[in-house]
């Protein structure tokens, strides 16, 4: 994949000196269940700011509200573990490690209003 990293935005702040260190903006934004909207504003602004043509989630963890799908519509793809849906929710490490699970993978697939459920890419 041939791709220019424009800026990490973040709900953690620590990968910061990672990211800046290779000369990426890095941008921490808390996100919380009551400041989930004006969160999603701030991405908003700095994706149109950057002009981003694709967004990659990757141990994001939080659910894009419906309004900011529309954003980008066909433009986000989410990275996650191939568990699901065998081991949907919290914890799928240690469930899939307690029923003796031998093989991992991941998962891409393009975000749509419906968790998870959003077209595969690869896996």
């Amino acid at each position: 994949l041939i791709a220019d990293i424009a800026l990490v935005i973040s709900n953690h702040e620590y990968l910061k000196s990672t990211v800046e260190s290779v000369g990426i903006p890095y941008f921490y934004i808390p996100v919380t269940k009551e400041t989930k909207a004006e969160a999603e504003q701030k991405q908003i602004q700095l994706l149109k700011q950057y002009n981003v043509d694709t967004i990659v989630l990757a141990r994001y963890m939080q659910i894009l509200s419906p309004s900011f799908v529309a954003e980008f519509p066909g433009r986000i793809i989410n990275i996650h573990h191939s568990f699901l849906p065998a081991f949907v929710g919290a914890r799928p490490y240690e469930r899939a490690y307690e029923r003796d699970v031998k093989l991992i993978g991941a998962t891409s697939h393009y975000v749509t209003d419906d968790l998870d459920e959003g077209p595969i890419i690869e896996q």
